[in-house]
């Protein structure tokens, strides 16, 4: 009697107790895995804009603080960063999210820029940066009421 005891006794997983949970888990990675994909590109996108945007406060900054007139060209998804006045050389800058048109920055001697707007196409939607608030309005001082 303890021997057929022994033999009704279950010591693992059937086949198909293992296959039904293996189909869920795929189900699962299925569904989650492309919005965690999505997630991961939105805060790549968000980290390049940032640092965008601190790139052209420091060239302002940059430019103001040596004297020097500096471009910034803007082609593709290349940033050329070329000091006017100075023994620097070029530095070049490659994004992976943000993509320009052919455009050119001039940051005068006193930090202050012209053309007053970048285009930037961020996530496949064309977006136009205000630099004018950006950068021109950082440098300016608020006159005292």
């Amino acid at each position: 009697m303890a021997y057929k005891q022994l033999q009704t006794k279950q010591l693992g997983f059937t086949l198909m107790e293992l296959m039904v949970v293996m189909t869920i888990i795929t189900l699962l990675t299925g569904l989650v895995g492309p919005l965690a994909i999505n997630s991961l590109d939105k805060a790549e996108a968000k980290s390049e804009l940032l640092t965008l945007k601190n790139t052209l406060r420091k060239v302002s900054y940059r430019a103001y603080i040596l004297q020097s007139p500096t471009d910034m060209v803007f082609k593709g998804s290349e940033i050329t960063i070329n000091f006017t006045k100075s023994s620097y050389e070029p530095i070049k800058v490659s994004n992976k999210v943000l993509f320009f048109k052919e455009q050119t920055l001039h940051f005068n001697s006193y930090g202050f820029v012209q053309p007053l707007k970048l285009q930037v196409t961020y996530r496949d939607q064309n977006q136009e940066l205000d630099l004018g608030t950006l950068i021109n309005t950082s440098v300016i001082p608020e006159p005292d009421e």
